[in-house]
């Protein structure tokens, strides 16, 4: 018998998923209940679902924001989508 562990970022918020992008707000409903602030593997970022949490990083004058574009390009690549417009 082969016992598969799959990654708890992938039951929780795939952000590269065709249910997500077909219809996004049941698995936003079930991230924002189950782990508002989410750390995503294939992101290598936090995911924040809550507009509250948001706002204090925002005005957290500790926050820096990189620039993403090219981490999520690389992840799309490899899921095999392509975002480009």
């Amino acid at each position: 018998m082969t016992n598969t562990v799959q990654p708890l970022w992938e039951d929780l918020f795939d952000p590269f998923s065709d249910e997500l992008i077909a219809s996004p707000y049941v698995q936003y409903d079930r991230l924002r209940s189950a782990a508002p602030v989410h750390w995503s593997p294939p992101l290598r970022a936090w995911v924040l679902s809550r507009m509250e949490d948001v706002q204090v990083v925002l005005n957290d004058r500790n926050f820096v924001a990189v620039e993403t574009s090219k981490i999520v390009a690389a992840l799309a690549s490899r899921a095999g989508r392509n975002y480009d417009g």
